[in-house]
């Protein structure tokens, strides 16, 4: 799926701490989707660095990385966001 994805991407630079660029080989409309969706989350490199990505605790405490904010949560139940 990664390769169907992202085979398109040949470069990804970070120019600032809040901005990554990706150039592309041609146009690839799922990207915008898969960007948006549970194929590609945005993982804070502090907090997982050197971990197993499966296994790490904050899987289990959400951070926020965008506009959103995570309400307290039941991993069973549901998920709310403000």
């Amino acid at each position: 799926m990664a390769q169907i994805t992202f085979g398109k991407v040949t470069t990804v630079e970070t120019p600032d701490p809040l901005t990554v660029i990706l150039r592309l080989s041609q146009p690839s409309p799922a990207i915008l989707s898969s960007l948006n969706s549970n194929g590609a989350q945005v993982l804070p490199k502090h907090l997982y660095e050197g971990t197993d990505v499966l296994s790490n605790p904050y899987n289990k405490k959400p951070v926020g990385t965008g506009h959103s904010l995570m309400l307290p949560w039941d991993t069973c139940r549901s998920r709310c966001f403000s």
